[in-house]
């Protein structure tokens, strides 16, 4: 994939609003609340997580999974996995 594509998807998924990211998931047909897209969103906020590193997406999913819910990590990478 173009590395710019790569950076511009990065760019998007690391400063989504918890709005943008229950917009998206909806349209993937995941199911999000609003409190865990919030809750997601400040984990993003601030840290510049390539989810086309394997590593990279894997700790955030771990993250998401211990501190937010495990369910949520598996919809999460399933939203991941849409974009990449």
């Amino acid at each position: 994939m173009n590395q710019m594509i790569k950076q511009l998807v990065n760019q998007k998924i690391n400063n989504m609003t918890p709005d943008e990211l229950l917009k998206v998931s909806r349209q993937y047909g995941l199911s999000l609340s609003r409190s865990q897209g919030a809750k997601v969103s400040g984990l993003l906020k601030g840290r510049e997580v390539d989810i086309f590193d394997d590593h990279e997406r894997k700790a955030l999913l771990k993250t998401i999974a211990k501190n937010i819910d495990p369910g949520l990590a598996v919809s999460m990478n399933k939203l991941f996995n849409q974009f990449i």
